[in-house]
């Protein structure tokens, strides 16, 4: 898995690190060691491609796909890096970073990631 560092963390909204951040925390209760799972980046062995292709079906994918790895192939199959390269880019921002509407779906966002985990807890 490929996460972000304090400093490119700090570059997404509040609302973003808030909530990710309670995310990223059920998810490293779950695998056993703090990692970045809501950054959404990985690289992957074609093992792991081929469990993913047979075998996702959440709707939000970040933390299922280690899981389905590491459900298969064992944890020490899933490793992490944190990067200075995951920095929000103006592309990816809202224009409505403060209103209700846009903490409700950061909120859902986390909803849906924490179900797959919890799918697929051991």
């Amino acid at each position: 898995m490929i996460g972000r560092t304090s400093e490119a963390f700090a570059t997404h909204p509040v609302s973003w690190q808030e909530t990710e951040s309670i995310t990223n925390k059920v998810f490293s209760i779950e695998i056993g060691f703090d990692c970045d799972v809501t950054a959404g980046s990985c690289g992957l062995s074609k093992a792991a491609i081929e469990l993913i292709a047979q075998q996702s079906q959440a709707k939000m994918t970040d933390a299922e796909w280690p899981l389905i790895i590491r459900n298969a192939l064992g944890k020490e199959r899933i490793g992490t890096v944190n990067v200075n390269g995951l920095c929000l880019q103006q592309i990816n921002q809202s224009t409505e970073e403060e209103k209700v509407a846009a903490w409700e779906a950061r909120v859902r966002l986390s909803h849906y990631i924490i179900q797959s985990i919890v799918g697929l807890a051991q």
